[in-house]
C-alpha cells in the first residue's frame, strides 16, 4: 500500500506577547518491516517495497505573534534496490499555522513525488485544517523521597503521567490527484482525525495514538471512506528517541485492509 502519512504535525507554540522566535526541528530514520497482511509501496504507484524512510521536520515560530512556518520532507527506498540506492518516492509538505491555548490552524501544501523516471502515481493537493487541542495531568506517577529542606541538594521531582491530543478536521481546498483511499480511487474531500500521546513518568516512556479519516469527494463525501491508522510506543531521552508503530490502512465503504511495521530512530535538534 502506499506510504501517505500524515504530515505537518509538529507542535506550535501557543500566543506569548514576550515569547521569543524559535526554530527547531527533529530527523528520523526508520526501517519498515512487512506484516501477513501487507507491506509499505516504495512508490506512490503501489509498486516496490519501502526498505528505509528519511524524515526531516522543521518549525520557525515566533510565539510573539502566534505562528509560525512548518516543512516536513519524506524520502523512501526500495527495498529491491541495492542498498544505498537513491529514493524512489519523496513526500514533502510546507505550511503556515497559528495556536492558542486550546486550538490550532494550519494551511498546507504536500505534494508525493515519484522520483524513478516514467513512473506514474504523483500527486498533489492544498489543504485547510484546524483542531482542539487538550492536555490533561492523570493520576498515577511516583514522587521522590523526601529530603529535609536544610540539606543543600535537590529532590527528585514528581513524576506525572500527562494525557496530549487533538481533535481536528480539514477540508481539501485543491485537490485534482489526492485519492481518498489506499487503493488510489476516488478524490480526497474532507479529513477528520484524532490523535492521543500518553506520557508516562518523566516523560521518557510514550504510548501514541493516531486515526486520520479521508472521504470521498465523488461519494458521499462527508462520510469517512479511508481510515490510516497509526498506534505505537516511544522511548526518548533528551538527545535521542526511538518509536515502533503499527501502521494500518482500511476502506469503510468497502473491503480493502493492509498493514506494515515500521521502527524509527529520532534526533531531535534546535537552532
Amino acid at each position: 500500500m502506499p506510504y501517505r502519512k500524515m504530515l505537518g504535525q509538529a507542535p506550535l507554540p501557543s500566543l506569548e506577547p514576550e515569547g521569543e522566535r524559535f526554530q527547531s526541528g527533529s530527523l528520523r530514520i526508520g526501517q519498515f518491516f512487512s506484516s501477513p497482511h501487507g507491506s509499505a509501496a516504495a512508490k506512490p504507484d503501489g509498486t516496490g517495497e519501502a526498505s528505509s524512510l528519511y524524515q526531516l521536520s522543521f518549525v520557525d515560530a515566533s510565539p510573539s505573534s502566534g505562528g509560525g512556518a512548518l516543512a516536513d520532507v519524506v524520502f523512501l527506498s526500495d527495498r529491491s534496490k541495492a542498498y544505498f540506492s537513491l529514493p524512489t518516492q519523496m513526500n514533502y509538505l510546507l505550511g503556515m499555522g497559528t495556536r492558542g491555548e486550546s486550538w490550532r490552524i494550519q494551511f498546507n501544501r504536500e505534494e508525493i513525488l515519484p522520483l524513478e523516471h516514467k513512473t506514474p502515481g504523483g500527486s498533489r493537493y492544498w489543504d485547510v485544517r484546524a483542531a482542539l487541542t487538550f492536555e490533561a495531568g492523570l493520576p498515577g506517577g511516583e514522587e521522590g523521597p523526601r529530603i529535609p529542606h536544610n540539606l543543600k541538594i535537590h529532590s527528585r521531582a514528581p513524576h506525572h503521567n500527562k494525557l496530549r491530543g487533538e481533535l481536528g478536521a480539514g477540508y481539501f481546498l485543491h485537490n485534482q490527484s489526492f485519492p481518498a483511499r489506499f487503493d488510489s480511487t476516488g478524490r480526497a474531500f474532507m479529513r477528520y482525525d484524532a490523535r492521543a500521546t500518553l506520557s508516562i513518568g518523566d516523560g521518557g516512556l510514550r504510548l501514541f495514538a493516531e486515526a486520520d479519516f479521508l472521504t470521498d469527494r465523488w461519494h458521499k463525501r462527508y462520510t469517512p471512506a479511508n481510515l490510516d491508522l497509526t498506534a505505537g510506543i516511544g522511548l526518548s531521552s533528551a538527545h535521542v528517541g526511538i518509536e515502533f508503530t503499527q501502521e494500518s490502512q482500511q476502506m469503510l465503504d468497502r473491503d480493502g485492509y493492509a498493514a506494515y511495521y515500521l521502527l524509527k530512530v529520532l534526533v531531535p535538534f534546535t537552532l
